[in-house]
């Protein structure tokens, strides 16, 4: 079975009226089924796809309220990654909101939009999306542990909290860099310089 955002995506590169349509019913039901379940993180991501469809319909102010709508939500939260995976088709979008009111959080969006696209290292990250990257107490003391190699279990036990929320803090820390796995967060925290 196809993941749903897959789905979307070949649905947005067919780029036909009813493989639009199609996704739009599709980004409805994720969006409710997100919603009901309380998901920050997949609700943003579905909101970015949905204006990327919205655009790709020329639904041009449709598409600047849902991106609006998954900044708002994705911003507080530094969630970049979700966001991002919407891909390039997104770029246009960020632009223009960020020629609106630029903030670090939309120069981190636009530069994780163009890492994407261009395949960009992590070192190349701007000064303001570093400054943009907002880690809690508890990510960095939990970041620590991984650039230490330390197990899900030995982060546990040293945090004094559960393996499953480890595995949630290592999520949102991933989002908020917009890198996936362990080594990416130690290699792109030790080029970011976030411990120093």
């Amino acid at each position: 079975m196809v993941p749903a955002a897959m789905q979307i995506h070949g649905l947005l590169a067919e780029a036909t009226s009813v493989a639009l349509y199609e996704d739009g019913t599709l980004l409805d039901e994720l969006l409710r089924v997100a919603n009901l379940l309380d998901k920050p993180i997949r609700i943003a991501e579905y909101l970015a796809l949905q204006a990327r469809l919205f655009e790709q319909q020329h639904a041009h102010e449709k598409a600047a309220n849902a991106l609006k709508a998954a900044v708002t939500l994705a911003e507080p939260r530094g969630i970049v990654r979700s966001l991002a995976d919407a891909d390039s088709g997104l770029t246009p979008l960020v632009t223009a909101s960020a020629r609106a009111e630029l903030s670090p959080y939309l120069v981190q969006l636009l530069h994780a939009l163009r890492m994407q696209s261009t395949d960009w290292p992590a070192s190349h990250v701007s000064q303001a999306a570093d400054a943009a990257i907002r880690l809690t107490r508890r990510e960095r003391d939990l970041l620590c542990l991984l650039m230490a190699h330390r197990t899900d279990r030995e982060i546990a036990e040293q945090l004094v909290i559960s393996p499953l929320t480890v595995r949630t803090h290592i999520e949102h820390i991933s989002e908020k860099l917009g890198v996936h796995g362990r080594r990416a967060i130690a290699a792109c925290a030790a080029s970011l310089n976030l411990l120093g």
